[in-house]
């Protein structure tokens, strides 16, 4: 699996105004990190430069590769590297040349060895001068003077990689201007931003095989809801790494490191919950399944009425969730075999979450309800009953 990371591509953000996240890789000569679409290199250049319309070689590479290219990004490291190229294809073709012009040179004095051994009487070989006049009348594209001469002699190759290396470092500066300019004209300045996965929420139930090799890791994302239980299994022959944590605020969950275990807990916070699973020794298969159960309010949202000493009835409510829209409380008195409402109370305020109150009222001889109303941004509308005896039935 090739090596990837989550962030925003810089050709993206720059030339397409898209600072989505994405995976990207890292290019091997400019060790940036790309998308795939600019993940390949290019010659970074600047079109109608006189130095490269001065040699054909480096023309016809950027009009062969380069200048229709919309995708990769320009890497001055693999330019250098084309260079370089370019450079040793021309040392090889002026060493055929003056190997052929070698040949001609010495030429004579072979064959005067040879026909002194066969007695055979043959012209001597052209003079240097004369091959490369030949050349050039048979030859369908004329070549200058000052261009023979260069091509002739191996003398004026240090001027030529001198002037190309100058041509090159010229225009790895003109791009790193105008890459400056780009970067500082077109993106906001803004803080630095932290690298996390890409983000594929999975839909649960969900189960899934996975095969990871040593120094590897796989991570699932899953929006949870605070209405469910949360519920994953991990079964694998081979010890794993395992951590639960959540995305957005970074905190872990747990972390462990086992052979085929099952976690559950109750959802206290909605979010993005992030599974991450590593081999703990060598590589790991195995299979992951997430499940949801269901929860219930009485788990988090506490109620509870009680009488004190004297007689009066203390009412509580918490809710650990924070969730709570409204509590209505309304208590009745058992008299001659009905409920008779004799006293309420709403609370909706800042103190909804979690607050107590005491009702004065009370007689020792009657027995009550306390039933609480609660609106809940999770689990609805729901009731919850307290009964308070009278005297008479407590221990």
């Amino acid at each position: 699996m090739r090596k990837y990371r989550i962030g925003v591509c810089r050709e993206c953000k720059v030339k397409e105004n898209d600072s989505s996240r994405k995976r990207l890789y890292q290019c091997p000569y400019c060790e940036t990190w790309f998308c795939t679409k600019h993940f390949d290199p290019r010659l970074a250049f600047i079109k109608d430069l006189k130095a490269i319309v001065k040699y054909p070689e480096a023309r016809a590479t950027f009009e062969q590769e380069e200048w229709r290219r919309e995708d990769g990004h320009p890497d001055f490291a693999y330019s250098r590297k084309r260079f370089e190229e370019l450079d040793m294809e021309e040392e090889l073709r002026l060493k055929l040349i003056n190997d052929a012009l070698n040949r001609s040179k010495w030429g004579k004095a072979y064959g005067e060895e040879k026909l002194e051994r066969k007695k055979v009487d043959i012209k001597p070989e052209p003079s240097a001068e004369e091959y490369l006049e030949k050349l050039q009348s048979h030859s369908s594209k004329s070549i200058t003077d000052e261009e023979t001469a260069k091509r002739s002699t191996a003398e004026e190759k240090p001027k030529r990689k001198k002037i190309a290396i100058i041509v090159a470092t010229a225009i790895i500066l003109i791009m790193i201007v105008v890459s400056l300019w780009a970067l500082f004209t077109y993106l906001p300045i803004t803080k630095p931003e932290t690298s996390k996965p890409e983000l594929v929420l999975n839909s649960i139930p969900f189960e899934e095989d996975f095969h990871l090799k040593h120094g590897a890791s796989v991570e699932y994302y899953f929006n949870v809801s605070l209405t469910r239980r949360f519920e994953i299994s991990i079964l694998s022959e081979e010890t794993i790494n395992f951590k639960l944590y959540d995305y957005e605020e970074g905190t872990t969950i747990i972390e462990r490191k086992w052979v085929n275990f099952v976690f559950e807990l109750p959802v206290l916070q909605r979010g993005i919950w992030a599974v991450r699973i590593s081999p703990s020794d060598s590589e790991a298969d195995g299979r992951i399944t997430v499940k949801e159960g269901l929860i219930y309010a009485a788990e988090f949202v506490h109620t509870n009425a009680v009488r004190e000493a004297t007689y009066n009835i203390t009412i509580s409510y918490e809710d650990e969730l924070k969730e709570t829209v409204s509590v209505h409380i309304s208590i009745e008195e058992w008299y001659r075999g009905n409920f008779v409402e004799v006293w309420n109370y709403t609370q909706s305020g800042p103190e909804r979450n979690k607050f107590s109150i005491t009702w004065t009222g009370a007689s020792r001889t009657r027995d009550y309800v306390v039933e609480f109303t609660v609106e809940h941004s999770s689990f609805g509308i729901f009731s919850a009953i307290k009964w308070v005896y009278a005297e008479s039935y407590l221990p």
